[in-house]
């Protein structure tokens, strides 16, 4: 019966040992929520990222959409001046046929009369006309006399109709020329406004993806402010655990200090009041106090895993070092005014990756400089040669 005890002894201390170590469960589960919080923030900057893409396409195409819109409105103004043009023209050349028509009637009422009286008086008038003549050759003269005077307004009212009618045509010409035009202002006119409207739901679709934008920025940046958070947390429970094997001065001067001949620090590894709201009180990291422009360089040969902006680090750049006395290290260095290199690029110790700044949630200019040991922030004073 004894030896059935002692065994369930053990496994019940062993349980109540693992319900009791609150460090490594706790460090656990925060590392879990750190990772979930970083896919959460890689899925909202990559759909962030599609924002963006969207809205520049958007923009583009109303840029497209404003240059067609002044092009069709160029040629609509233009248009309209030759409108203008052709309708003075037309009334001209409408005045122009009124009168040619009352000219034309008034020799042609000329003609009527002179015809009736010829026809009311027929050969009577030709013999008055000839017993009046003093002589032969003065009946010849008024006889031929009288045939040209009808001949004559014969041919001005022809000549006349001949004007009316060309008046007549160039006015109808003319008319139809308007015509036309008008046609063609009303079409550009039409295709300005089908513009117009595309231009108007592409702004509205513009302001909606704008918002999601803004959207999205908000939920990047509080996923930011919980990553730094949780990276902090899980830098305490580190301190007190056995993770952080270089608190005993295991591989010491591994790194070389970011920020040569600046060697003032503002703010140590660990517990601290709150510099600043969104600042964090367990800061897992130190600051260096450093005037913004002063050249940061990389503490150890590695490939940059991020450069760019980091939330409330401000633009930052990640350094995977590798394996360092047997564990992975990575660098931190931000809130810095300007980056020098990309992600993905190689980088050798004393290399300069950026400038110094007060960019992110910060005080004043300053270097955040940040050691990981295995994912766990650790005091990067226990790291460098210095």
């Amino acid at each position: 019966m004894k030896k059935k005890i002692i065994p369930l002894i053990l496994v019940m201390a062993f349980i109540t040992t693992l319900v009791f170590s609150p460090n490594i469960i706790n460090a656990k589960t925060t590392k879990q929520q750190l990772n979930e919080v970083e896919d959460e923030l890689d899925t909202k900057k990559d759909s962030l990222e599609d924002k963006e893409n969207t809205a520049s396409d958007l923009e583009n195409q109303i840029e497209s959409y404003d240059t067609k819109i002044s092009n069709l409105t160029e040629k609509i103004n233009e248009q309209e001046k030759n409108k203008e043009e052709i309708e003075k023209e037309l009334e001209k050349s409408q005045k122009e046929l009124r009168e040619a028509k009352e000219k034309r009637k008034k020799y042609q009422d000329l003609l009527s009369e002179r015809m009736e009286v010829m026809y009311m008086y027929g050969d009577t008038g030709y013999l008055d006309l000839i017993f009046s003549s003093k002589s032969f050759s003065d009946l010849i003269s008024k006889v031929s006399t009288v045939k040209s005077l009808v001949s004559y307004d014969q041919s001005i009212v022809k000549e006349l109709q001949e004007v009316e009618n060309e008046i007549n045509t160039k006015t109808e010409k003319i008319a139809k020329n308007k015509e036309e035009l008008e046609k063609v202002i009303a079409d550009l006119t039409e295709n300005k406004e089908s513009l117009d409207t595309l231009r108007v739901a592409k702004n509205a679709e513009l302001t909606n993806v704008n918002g999601d934008i803004d959207d999205l920025n908000a939920e990047i940046a509080k996923l930011e402010k919980k990553k730094s958070e949780l990276d902090n947390k899980i830098a305490a429970q580190s301190g007190s655990s056995s993770n952080n094997n270089y608190n005993s001065g295991t591989g010491k001067g591994a790194l070389g200090w970011p920020t040569p001949g600046n060697y003032y620090i503002t703010s140590y590894f660990g517990y601290r009041d709150q510099p600043t709201a969104g600042a964090s009180t367990n800061h897992g990291a130190v600051d260096i106090g450093v005037s913004t422009g002063t050249p940061v360089l990389s503490p150890g040969n590695g490939v940059v895993t991020y450069s760019g902006w980091n939330g409330g680090y401000g633009y930052a750049v990640s350094i995977d070092c590798g394996n360092i006395g047997g564990d992975h290290i990575t660098v931190l260095l931000a809130h810095n005014s300007s980056l020098a290199v990309s992600t993905g690029q190689k980088v050798s110790r004393g290399q300069v990756v950026a400038y110094s700044g007060s960019t992110g949630i910060s005080t004043g200019p300053h270097l955040h400089f940040a050691v990981y040991c295995n994912g766990y922030a650790v005091d990067p004073l226990n790291y460098v040669d210095i």
